[in-house]
């Protein structure tokens, strides 16, 4: 039987996502070919999280990647335990214990590189050279035509359906306009979120009360819908156009009155499904 071989890419060293997906499909004897982690030490990138997400979550989001231990769930917890989460819940279910994406990747013996970004043509290089099977995006910022013709194929988890839901806070959005919730595992290309669908996998968007909690479920259900298409699809599956995705709509960042409702929304229905007859 002949094994996938894949590159990963990721935003940060402390990649939750990356990480666990490295691990799950490394143990289901999959080749990873190296890691390709963005530096955030790059103005570009600064500027382009406060553009896409705001001052605050920016910072946030630059504080947890440059200081692991601003991560949640970085340990096993019981899933019986009141205080586990999505996230814990699957580290706890396959023994994954987070170590940060170089630490992984030495004890595994997977080549990790560093790289300022992901289409520069020394990067397209560093892909050519390790000729995979395929790219699995988990973060990085946008890619160009030169990184997806250089990986051949390259899959995402969409945190969203598609091609209803196109663009950012997919699983928000999903929920507020009360749309199937479940992840879409799609090849990407030029395109925000146009390329053809692959796979869906969906959760249970009733067993989360909060917005964190629900946009963590949807990143689990892509990491284990990833893992699953790569094992069992990869080969088979090739890259289309999907001329139905354009027509649909592209969500940006969701306003803050809106997240308000949702937050409420959330609430009621878990407190309404989990309530005693």
């Amino acid at each position: 039987m002949i094994h996938p071989k894949v590159i990963l890419t990721a935003g940060h060293l402390h990649s939750q996502p990356t990480e666990v997906l490295a691990e799950l499909l490394i143990r289901s004897e999959v080749t990873i070919a190296g890691i390709i982690v963005v530096s955030v030490l790059n103005p570009k990138r600064i500027l382009a999280l406060i553009r896409q997400h705001g001052i605050d979550a920016a910072f946030r989001r630059f504080r947890s990647s440059v200081d692991p231990t601003a991560k949640k769930n970085t340990r096993q917890t019981d899933p019986s335990s009141e205080s586990h989460t999505p996230m814990a819940a699957l580290l706890y279910r396959n023994h994954i214990r987070i170590q940060g994406l170089r630490a992984w990747c030495k004890n595994a013996g997977v080549p990790l590189k560093i790289v300022k970004d992901l289409n520069s043509e020394a990067t397209v290089d560093v892909v050519r050279d390790w000729s995979a099977d395929a790219a699995i995006y988990t973060g990085g910022g946008i890619l160009r035509s030169n990184f997806i013709d250089a990986a051949k194929k390259v899959l995402n988890a969409h945190a969203g359906p598609l091609p209803e839901i196109r663009g950012m806070n997919a699983a928000e959005w999903s929920a507020l306009l009360k749309i199937r919730p479940e992840i879409t595992v799609h090849f990407i290309d030029q395109g925000i979120d146009t390329g053809a669908p692959i796979a869906t996998f969906a959760y249970k968007r009733l067993n989360f009360s909060t917005v964190d909690a629900l946009r963590e479920a949807a990143v689990v259900a892509g990491i284990e819908g990833l893992h699953r298409v790569v094992i069992d699809r990869l080969f088979e599956c090739t890259p289309q156009i999907a001329p139905s995705a354009p027509t649909h709509r592209q969500c940006f960042i969701m306003a803050p009155a809106l997240m308000d409702i949702l937050r409420q929304r959330l609430y009621a229905a878990h407190f309404k499904s989990t309530a005693s007859p």
